[in-house]
């Protein structure tokens, strides 16, 4: 009984990582985007503190 149960489980778990893989596949080149998009409004940000700083 208790075998049946957790074979139905793992099965499960298993369709469920193969989306998250799909989906980590899919959000991985839109977060690359993305991160590349903010560390550029991070540096410009930066530059101007910098320059605050030093007046």
């Amino acid at each position: 009984m208790l075998n049946k149960k957790r074979s139905g489980n793992s099965k499960k778990n298993v369709k469920i990582m193969q989306a998250w893989k799909e989906e980590g596949e899919r959000t991985e080149v839109a977060t690359k985007k993305t991160i590349f998009r903010v560390s550029n409004q991070s540096r410009k940000i930066t530059n101007r503190m910098s320059v605050n700083n030093i007046f």
